[in-house]
């Protein structure tokens, strides 16, 4: 896994975010900060990050609705958001949070190894996403090329079957026995 990630701590509270910064600053990660919602959005809008701790609660735009802007305008990649709520029983947040479209959650107070394998886990299934996307970017223009490839090949051989044909049509007005024979159907290609 990638230690040099970038992760975006968002939290109204300074000190809270100070806390889980220094926690994942020992596992080697490049911490940014925000301290609300839409400075968070901006950020995203200009950084390449690898993971967002979203909290729910915040003044003016709270973490649910950052959360759902944030995933609507990156809907082409993968950028993991875990929620960060205040207490343990706060079903509420989390299941308001997952719909908005959030991938974690982490409940404080947590152990801090919790917090880093959450972190460590959401992570690893960004890289596992990152991969599949470029392998599928990669078989993409394979693809294509190929299919360009296969239009020069069946065009030259259509090219090929006209010109035997007219070959043959100027052997026969000479009186001469045919020399090609002329293919009904190219492979791959249609018949003509």
């Amino acid at each position: 896994m990638d230690k040099t990630a970038k992760i975006l701590i968002v939290d109204d509270g300074e000190d809270k975010v100070e806390i889980l910064s220094r926690q994942l600053k020992q596992e080697g990660y490049k911490i940014l900060k925000a301290y609300n919602a839409k400075d968070a959005i901006e950020i995203v809008r200009k950084q390449k990050l690898d993971l967002i701790l979203m909290d729910v609660n915040m003044p003016e735009m709270d973490g649910f609705e950052a959360t759902r802007i944030i995933k609507k305008e990156n809907k082409t990649i993968f950028l993991p958001i875990i929620i960060v709520t205040a207490t343990r029983d706060d079903t509420e947040a989390i299941v308001k949070g997952l719909e908005s479209g959030a991938d974690e959650y982490i409940s404080l107070p947590c152990e801090k190894e919790e917090m880093q394998a959450r972190v460590r886990a959401m992570l690893r299934t960004k890289q596992l996403y990152d991969k599949l996307s470029q392998r599928t970017r990669e078989l993409r223009e394979k693809t294509q090329n190929l299919e360009r490839f296969h239009k020069i090949v069946v065009g030259r051989e259509l090219e090929m079957v006209k010109l035997k044909g007219e070959i043959n049509s100027l052997l026969e007005k000479l009186g001469q026995p045919k020399k090609y024979k002329v293919q009904k159907t190219i492979k791959g290609g249609k018949n003509k």
